[in-house]
């Protein structure tokens, strides 16, 4: 009986170690995504359910601009998991896009190898039923004309095996926001300061212009005609967050993302 106990302790010691191992991060390239062409479900048995709406992002409306920097944020619920993890990567149809930055060390991390970013073992506990993770993601200079992110996550139950989670697989795509030669001059004649601003912002522009401010979701939180040459803008009454300040001049139109802490 002794031989038997024994046996079974060595038995279980590689599944043990592969349960840590995972609780402390992907081991990369299980998002879900066409060129990943993997997920959880190697790992943990179960199948795949897919959800819309999980990924979000201060991507503006009219799509991302090349070499910007933007906010991802993964959400994931779950009314009987007890810890999550999760890989997220970008994607266009031919290749891994665009460079990612973690935001928060201590519950994120990045798989340089699969070019994604994954939890860390203090980054897997939900506030109630609910998790959140976010990062940015930076826009190649040279850009396809969509960008998809794709994330899995796991939605694990606690009973310390690979049975019994729940894989979720989720994406969202964004176009790029193609800008013209004269957009392009006229961004280069808007200035903003302070940027990330407090209670107001300072623009500097072509006297005559439009000038708004949009929130993330693109809705036109602030509006003014026939603009000075500066203007200062009060922000007071706007929440903390990130907004797109968009001047337009004739036919051209210039965006610039704007942070108010």
């Amino acid at each position: 009986m002794k031989k038997i106990y024994t046996l079974m302790s060595i038995i279980s010691i590689p599944f043990i170690l592969l349960l840590y191992s995972y609780h402390t991060g992907s081991p990369g390239g299980k998002t879900g995504s066409p060129l990943d062409n993997a997920n959880c479900t190697q790992c943990h048995a179960g199948a795949t359910n897919p959800i819309d709406n999980w990924i979000t992002s201060d991507i503006p409306a009219e799509g991302f601009t090349p070499g910007e920097t933007y906010v991802i944020t993964l959400n994931a619920m779950d009314q009987i998991a007890v810890k999550f993890g999760f890989e997220l990567t970008a994607e266009d149809s031919e290749s891994k896009v665009g460079t990612f930055t973690l935001l928060d060390t201590e519950r994120t991390q990045l798989k340089t190898t699969t070019n994604s970013v994954t939890h860390t073992a203090d980054g897997i506990d939900p506030i109630g039923h609910e998790i959140e993770w976010s990062f940015e993601w930076t826009a190649p200079e040279t850009s396809p004309d969509e960008v998809t992110f794709y994330a899995a996550v796991n939605a694990a139950n606690g009973n310390g095996q690979n049975t019994g989670d729940k894989i979720y697989l989720t994406s969202k795509s964004y176009n790029q926001f193609f800008v013209g030669i004269a957009d392009n001059l006229l961004k280069d004649q808007v200035k903003l300061y302070p940027n990330p601003a407090n209670s107001y912002v300072n623009v500097n522009l072509p006297a005559n212009s439009e000038l708004r401010i949009i929130n993330i979701t693109g809705q036109e939180v602030a509006y003014q005609k026939n603009t000075s040459s500066s203007e200062k803008l009060d922000l007071s009454n706007l929440s903390d967050g990130v907004y797109f300040v968009q001047v337009i001049r004739d036919a051209d139109m210039a965006t610039i993302k704007l942070v108010k802490n």
